[in-house]
């Protein structure tokens, strides 16, 4: 739950029209907790494909957050 919720503030404190010091911060916590945590997604078998479960976190609209 920590990796979605992590995720969702991400994605919703990115869509700020006016970015301060603080909400740069709070962005990069939470992209720093997504990363830090997304391998309990994996470890719990929550990445899943049509051949069953998918061993990494590529997933092309998240590729973005790399350069972040």
């Amino acid at each position: 739950m920590r990796t979605l919720r992590a995720l969702l503030d991400f994605i919703f404190q990115s869509q700020n029209l006016v970015f301060y010091n603080e909400t740069c911060e709070a962005l990069s916590a939470a992209l720093s907790e997504f990363h830090d945590n997304k391998q309990a997604i994996i470890d719990a078998g929550g990445r899943r494909g049509t051949k069953g479960i998918i061993n990494h976190f590529h997933i092309p609209k998240l590729e973005m957050l790399h350069i972040i």
